[in-house]
This record gives structure tokens, sequence and C-alpha cells, in this order.
């Protein structure tokens, strides 16, 4: 039984009167799910001060560059099967007490199991249509010591540190199925402060080019 067919064969074999007509993505999805000024506060039903550690906000925009959209909800909110930790609280930068949420330390993250019985509603037809994780993190979580693979690194046995995630969403073609792949950035502190050093070096360059020919 093919994957698109199962909720078909749920709905139809089962003792409850409902619906099976076609139904448009507009009516799956409330209008409070729908993109708004905040796509992030738009997909999640938690209160939008709350702080998720790493995720950008362009995993849930609507573009190529983001989550499927049935991903979205339960990576943000799902404590079992999602992303992050219980909320905690914590203070922000303006000394304010928000809660927050801590990535938790695993990179294959599977997603919730479909419904497969209903006591008298329909399911949530987006849980059908989500996709497994994989979350890249070979420093944060299993503690590689990966050295610099620039040639022209000024420290070649550097290793290279976490700085943060990248902000693409990728959707990849496995063996089986389609899932997404999200990834941490990585970061060499030896390139980082040379090209600071270059950059800083050319600027004052500039402004001794300018001050040529002017007289004070």
């Amino acid at each position: 039984m093919s994957f698109l067919h199962f909720p078909e064969k749920v709905l139809v074999e089962s003792d409850v009167a409902v619906k099976t007509k076609v139904t448009t993505v507009g009516k799956l999805v409330p209008s409070s799910d729908r993109k708004a000024a905040d796509p992030l506060a738009s997909t999640s039903g938690e209160d939008a001060t709350t702080v998720l550690e790493g995720w950008h906000k362009s995993w849930g925009d609507p573009h190529e560059s983001a989550m499927v959209m049935p991903n979205i909800k339960w990576m943000k909110e799902n404590l079992e099967f999602g992303l992050f930790h219980l909320a905690k609280p914590y203070k922000n930068n303006c000394v304010e007490v928000v809660p927050r949420k801590i990535l938790r330390d695993r990179m294959e993250i599977h997603q919730p199991p479909l419904p497969t019985s209903m006591m008298g509603s329909v399911p949530n037809m987006m849980a059908f249509f989500t996709t497994r994780v994989f979350f890249w993190r070979p420093v944060g979580v299993i503690k590689v010591k990966i050295t610099c693979p620039n040639t022209n690194c000024p420290s070649p046995e550097t290793h290279l540190i976490m700085k943060g995630y990248v902000s693409t969403a990728r959707q990849v073609c496995g063996l089986t199925s389609y899932y997404t792949l999200l990834t941490e950035r990585l970061l060499c502190i030896s390139c980082s402060n040379l090209r600071r050093l270059s950059q800083s070096a050319v600027h004052e360059s500039d402004n001794e080019d300018e001050d040529v020919g002017v007289y004070k």
C-alpha cells in the first residue's frame, strides 16, 4: 500500500461517518496557521515570546529553503519527537525572563507516528504528510575534531568550532522517502582572524588613498 493511499483507506474503512472528498490546502490549514507578518508565530501554537535555540525564521518561511509545512509545528512543539526540550525560564539581552527551548542532542529525528484510529473526530490531515529530519551536527553532538580544510589556513591544525546553524533547510530525496536536512555552521578561528585583519588593512589603505592631495 502506498503512503498516499493510507489515509484514504483509513477513512473508507472507519466506522465513523466522515467526508472523503478532495480538500484543498487552504481548507486543511486554519487561517491562524497561514503566513502572517511573522511566519514563525503563525505556524506555532506556543507563546510568541518563546525563544527557540538555533531556530531560523527562514526554516518556517514558504519558499524553497524552508521545511515542508507539515513538519514545522511538530518539530517546534512536540516534546517527544520534536527538536526541543521543555521550555525553561531564560533571561534575554533585555533582562526579561522569557521561556526558552534548548535543542536536544540528537541528529536523527523521526516524525510522530501516523494516526491509525479515530475517536469520533477526523485527525489533522497534515499528520499524514510529515517527513523525518536529519540534523547534521558533527561538532555539536558527536564532538568530532575537524581540522580546517583551507590549504592557506595560517594554523592548519586548528579545530573548527560550531558557529550557529545554516539558515537553509534542504529537502533530500533518500532511498525510501524524502527527508529534511539541517546542518550546523562551522568556523575556523584562525582563518576568521586573518580575514578580519586583511579587511582592516584594506580599509586603512583606502583611507590613506583618500588623504592623498588633501592639505590641512
